[in-house]
């Protein structure tokens, strides 16, 4: 009986502290205004809409990992479109910090799309692996 009422106090103790955790973490994020997107360039910080910056049709192929391809059509706004001027790398964050790397030589194939729901998605043409397909992106930042 001891043993028992011991092992409920440790999973007490762990629940609790993994909500502690989780509601720093949640704070300490970034986020942006619904409907745009947080950018950082040059020690900048600000917010756009791609569906304001005239997004054009995209329309291309990517292969998953497993190597099928799958036709991507939408608007879109090229991730070198989102800063005025010259970038080295890119990162592509999503609302759940899963990120992936544009360097500035991929920018021409990287696509922000604006989903039919009003989330943001990078998809990099070109890719022989999705991984750097972000869903739900909600941050770019430029070095």
């Amino acid at each position: 009986m001891k043993q028992k009422h011991l092992i409920i106090g440790i999973l007490v103790v762990l629940i609790l502290l993994t909500a502690i955790f989780t509601v720093l973490h949640l704070s300490s994020r970034d986020s942006a205004p619904e409907g745009a997107i947080l950018i950082q360039y040059k020690g900048k910080t600000s917010y756009v809409q791609p569906d304001q910056l005239s997004p054009v049709d995209v329309s291309g192929t990517i292969i998953n990992g497993k190597g099928k391809e799958k036709e991507i059509q939408g608007k879109g706004v090229s991730v070198s479109k989102l800063v005025p001027g010259s970038f080295d790398l890119a990162v592509v964050t999503a609302e759940d910090e899963y990120s992936a790397s544009v360097p500035a030589e991929d920018a021409e194939q990287a696509w922000i799309l604006i989903n039919e729901d009003g989330s943001y998605r990078l998809i990099v043409f070109g890719d022989g692996n999705a991984k750097r397909d972000v869903k739900n992106v909600c941050k770019v930042a430029f070095s």
